[in-house]
């Protein structure tokens, strides 16, 4: 696992151990941040089930001006850490160590939003239309930003009926990416 482009560019990154953690691929990662295009630059960003931190760290190398990581398990917090420290992104990085649900509701208690909000929750289960709907309920993505969120293949109960428009749906080897824009 490395960083596609930017700054950081081909900079390896701590992986887990675990193999029931499933990362985002690096040819997965750099398709999504070709869909993306340069409007990362100078932009908030939120990874939300942030596992390695891999995603946020990608924003940041690729200008990013800041990035905040939502993610619940110690062992992925550490790993974040270690490789915002490698990467030297500690100063424009922020680790909520807070289940997805808990954290977005703390961010949405604070008033932040984001510009840019990545989600890759677990395949499994209903997570990821939980997670547009948590993102939604919270405001979270300002007017005009963008939220990409990576589910697996069977979950097509992602919402298409959302105060968020569905740009585009693609696929990458066993993943969905799916694009909404705030229009408001």
């Amino acid at each position: 696992m490395r960083v596609i482009a930017g700054s950081k560019k081909g900079l390896r990154l701590k992986a887990s151990k675990d193999r029931r953690v499933r990362p985002t691929t690096d040819s997965a990662k750099e398709f999504v941040f070709n869909v993306i295009g340069i409007s990362v630059r100078d932009s908030v960003v939120l990874d939300v089930f942030a596992g390695t931190g891999s995603l946020g760290i990608e924003a940041l190398s690729r200008g990013a001006a800041k990035a905040v990581f939502v993610e619940n398990s110690r062992q992925a917090q550490i790993l974040i850490r270690e490789n915002l420290n490698k990467c030297n992104f500690l100063d424009s990085a922020k680790l909520i160590s807070m289940s997805a649900v808990q954290g977005l509701k703390h961010l949405g208690n604070s008033g932040v939003c984001f510009d840019l909000i990545i989600a890759d929750p677990p395949y499994e289960g209903e997570l990821a239309a939980q997670t547009l709907g948590w993102i939604e309920e919270h405001d979270l993505l300002v007017p005009g930003g963008l939220f990409v969120l990576e589910h697996g293949l069977r979950s097509h109960a992602v919402p298409v009926e959302s105060k968020y428009m569905l740009a585009s749906r693609r696929r990458k080897g066993d993943s969905l990416f799916s694009f909404y824009h705030n229009n408001a």
